[in-house]
């Protein structure tokens, strides 16, 4: 275990008088993905700094917070390949952005407007429940992501240039494909479990 979060572990421990050891290893588990996201965003905001595309990087932030925190996706076996394939996906839908054309509205719609019935299609959203998910959990997480989508194209096309517009664009296909893959995924699960 880290020093550091054996420190925190035992300052927690120790000012809220805990003695329950599963209580102390959910803490502890806690600690760790919490220290663990800090160092990835503190090492993910410098790379951004340094390459000069903090704006490109709050455009994926928005769509990881407002969709991808509510829908869900793959997951890397371990640590540092999470965060090696983040920056190379987070850095190559920055540099793919800034090389495509400026989309009008039309191109757009031609885009997200597929995304958008992925994301609402009922056969979609059912094969996919994590446990203990109720029917209207699912129904508010759809509501919001398509909330945050179509908030996301208008205030685009009003106030961002065409290469944070294609940034957003090219993360939301990411995350719609990613989301497809872990969705297949389960479903090959579910049929093996069943059988």
């Amino acid at each position: 275990m880290n020093i550091l979060i054996l420190k925190q572990l035992n300052y927690i421990i120790k000012n809220n008088k805990i003695t329950d050891i599963y209580i102390i290893d959910r803490i502890r588990y806690g600690l760790e993905v919490l220290n663990y996201e800090v160092i990835k965003l503190i090492i993910i905001l410098s790379l951004f700094i340094y390459l000069d595309k903090i704006s490109n990087l709050f455009v994926i932030f928005y769509f990881t917070i407002t969709i991808r925190t509510l829908t869900g996706g793959g997951h890397a076996k371990s640590q540092i390949s999470c965060l090696f394939t983040s920056i190379v996906i987070l850095v190559s839908t920055t540099i793919l952005s800034s090389y495509l054309p400026p989309l009008n509205i039309i191109s757009q719609l031609i885009i997200i407007l597929p995304i958008i019935y992925f994301y609402l299609s009922k056969q979609f959203i059912s094969k996919y429940k994590r446990a203990k998910k109720n029917s209207q959990t699912i129904k508010r997480n759809k509501i919001i992501v398509i909330i945050s989508i179509v908030a996301w194209l208008i205030f685009s096309n009003l106030f961002l240039s065409y290469h944070l517009i294609n940034c957003g664009l090219i993360y939301l296909i990411f995350l719609s494909s990613d989301f497809l893959l872990e969705v297949r995924k389960n479903e090959k699960k579910y049929q093996y479990e069943s059988i």
